[in-house]
């Protein structure tokens, strides 16, 4: 009997612990599940909104027909109005869905809040207000309910006018070179914020006329940056400015280039026109990564160009290591002591991808921290990371790139013209 008492409380521990076992495995997936769910969210809401950005980047008309309504929405025809409605209608539509997805739990708050104020914007502009009336009963009472409680407090937040800013003596006050691009008389700016940015678009622009999309996407560079490197919320706000073309980049910030950061005062400066995608991933993490671990030492250009590229992820279409393996397959791969000492004197275009392609690989095998230090002290061939030098690294790493067969026609229209 006592034998039988014995292995039937054995039973029941084991069984408890099993149950145990079973519900920590279950929280274990639940919880992946729930992180799948909510890169799948962000992935679909991103891809809708690069959609909306990419029809009216190709759609010279509908980029018009967004200027006059918002100069003259009373003298649209009939087809234009028509057209506007179904315009705004769609981006309605992908504020609708981070609203029900963020209420589900499938997207975080930071990301939420930057979909949210991006999009206000729609019904903060006179026309797209008209718009919404005739259209709200489309969408769901819970998002009507959140829309039509946008007051003008909260337009005024996400659609500043530049004077009123400057005038704003608040700690958030753009400093350094974004002070100096907000009181450049050659440039008029009006500007929006979301999550962690403050956007300064010249009136009439391309850029202006993307706004809404552009937003969004700063918003999230912002969070992917960070989350790549793991790096703390910012201490306030970056200044992103949009210009047209290389020459208005050169008489705002000094450099003839397509983007710049200025890590001092927070200040990010992009070119983006019909012809060039801005690179805000690329730009953004350099404030990011000087924020989070100090200022660079020196020597470690190839890391702060390396991590900025491998955060933007693509080039011409293509992803980093792709492309990189084709131009090593043309032009042979870099030294790693010469990436390492003269990485300025190289060709930006090889050396960037190169370093991105490197430095994707050593976030993956040793993770951030490693970066980090490397970031803050500097290399040489025999510095330590992870367990390993750096050149033991770097000769593995090509192993672990695979490339379909290059096409001379992508190759030379890449380096023709750069990534973007």
């Amino acid at each position: 009997m006592q034998k039988l008492e014995r292995a039937s409380l054995i039973a029941e521990i084991v069984g408890a612990v099993a149950v145990v076992l079973s519900v920590g495995y279950l929280t274990l997936e639940v919880r992946r599940n729930t992180a799948a769910v909510e890169s799948q969210t962000s992935q679909g809401l991103l891809e809708m909104a690069n959609g909306r950005n990419e029809l009216i980047a190709t759609d010279v008309g509908l980029a018009d027909l967004f200027l006059k309504a918002s100069r003259d929405f009373e003298g649209l025809t009939p087809a234009e109005r028509l057209r506007y409605r179904r315009w705004i209608n769609s981006g309605l539509n992908i504020w609708e869905h981070a609203f029900y997805s963020h209420a589900a739990g499938t997207m975080d708050d930071d990301l939420w809040e930057g979909y949210d104020t991006s999009y206000m914007s729609i019904v903060c502009d006179r026309p797209s207000r008209a718009i919404w009336k005739e259209i709200a009963s489309f969408f769901g009472s819970a998002f009507r309910a959140h829309v039509d409680g946008i007051g003008p407090e909260d337009c005024a937040r996400t659609s500043l006018d530049v004077r009123s800013s400057v005038a704003d003596a608040s700690a958030r006050e753009p400093t350094g070179l974004a002070a100096a691009a907000l009181s450049d008389s050659g440039f008029t700016w009006v500007g929006s914020e979301a999550a962690g940015i403050r956007a300064w678009f010249p009136p009439g622009s391309y850029a202006h006329a993307h706004r809404d999309s552009l937003l969004a996407r700063l918003a999230v560079a912002l969070a992917a940056d960070r989350a790549l490197i793991g790096a703390p919320p910012l201490p306030g706000p970056i200044d992103v400015f949009f210009v047209a073309s290389r020459e208005e980049m050169a008489a705002l910030a000094g450099h003839s280039v397509a983007g710049f950061a200025d890590m001092a005062s927070r200040a990010v400066f992009l070119v983006t026109n019909p012809e060039w995608r801005a690179f805000e991933r690329h730009e953004i993490m350099h404030v990011v990564a000087a924020s989070a671990w100090g200022a660079p030492a020196e020597g470690t250009a190839w890391l702060q160009e390396g991590l900025a590229q491998a955060a933007d992820g693509s080039c011409g279409g293509f992803p980093n290591a792709v492309v990189a393996t084709w131009l090593a397959e043309r032009h042979g791969w870099i030294p790693l002591e010469t990436m390492l000492s003269r990485f300025r004197e190289q060709g930006d275009l090889r050396a960037y991808l190169q370093a991105a392609a490197f430095t994707d690989f050593l976030l993956a095998r040793a993770g951030p921290e490693s970066l980090r230090d490397l970031w803050r002290r500097g290399a040489t061939p025999e510095t330590d990371v992870a367990g390993r030098t750096l050149a033991t690294w770097e000769r593995a790493w090509p192993r672990s790139l695979s490339a379909p067969a290059a096409v001379g026609d992508r190759i030379d229209r890449i380096e023709a013209k750069g990534c973007g």
